[in-house]
């Protein structure tokens, strides 16, 4: 949960650099001084904690480590869905920029924006690890799964025909997605590697391997879908909606 801080501050904070220093220049000053200074915090406060194993696996062990990770059909199917899941995130913090300049949102609304995601990501986790830990966890993730799509449709049904530029409709959309994202994401890492004893650390590797990967290929195939209103932002979210709930579909009828 941490890890939302950044995209959490990041955006004001540059939302501020851009619109009153008049300069995009500036902004390359502020990551220059930003990095030297997480450079700093590191050498001082953080010592190295990987231990060198005394004995160490082959190249060709570990290769087959991998290869053998890849058949396993379930563990795929966690990791494509991680996948997807990741894509709402990364397109929403990608795209809704371009989407909110259009509608006249200054920089520093925008960051307002980006910093509700990033606070119902973190309540839609810390509500994981308290209030809903006692849920079956494929019950949950089913809910999940349904949720994501049918606010998609509300919420293509509202831009398309009521207003496509309610500010109050997209934080609430915003909330929404976040929170979803904030549960359902660490919920289907921990489906995924559930049951290994052995290897977790080469599990962990390949799933976060094929989370960016696939990440990387959805985005590219969004990028000549053309982006100009919030509306089409939410086509997307269906489209990945169904895709997901397709894949958990698939990978229940694998662990009958």
């Amino acid at each position: 949960m941490s890890s939302q801080l950044s995209p959490a501050l990041a955006p004001i904070i540059g939302g501020f650099v851009q619109q009153y220093t008049g300069c995009w220049r500036i902004c390359f000053v502020a990551l220059a001084i930003i990095t030297f200074m997480a450079f700093l915090i590191i050498l001082l406060f953080m010592p190295e904690t990987c231990n060198i194993p005394y004995k160490k696996k082959d190249m060709m062990t570990q290769i087959k480590v991998y290869i053998s990770l890849f058949k396993l059909r379930k563990f795929m199917c966690f990791n494509f869905i991680s996948a997807l899941i990741f894509v709402f995130t990364i397109g929403y913090y990608g795209y809704m920029p371009f989407i909110l300049v259009k509608m006249n949102f200054t920089p520093v609304e925008n960051g307002v924006v980006y910093s509700i995601y990033a606070l119902f990501i973190v309540l839609g986790s810390l509500s994981l690890g308290t209030y809903l830990k006692k849920v079956n966890s494929k019950t949950l993730f089913s809910f999940c799964c349904i949720s994501y799509l049918l606010s998609s449709i509300v919420f293509l049904f509202y831009f398309n025909n009521i207003s496509p530029s309610s500010p109050i409709t997209i934080i609430i959309f915003t909330a929404i997605l976040s929170f979803l994202c904030g549960v359902a994401s660490p919920l289907v890492l921990s489906l995924c590697l559930t049951g290994f004893t052995y290897d977790k650390g080469a599990a962990s590797a390949v799933q976060g391997f094929v989370k960016m990967f696939f990440t990387g290929v959805a985005l590219f195939i969004f990028n000549f879908i053309p982006l100009k209103s919030i509306v089409n932002l939410v086509e997307c979210n269906i489209i990945l909606s169904v895709n997901i709930i397709i894949v958990f579909i698939v990978e229940s009828f694998l662990s009958v």
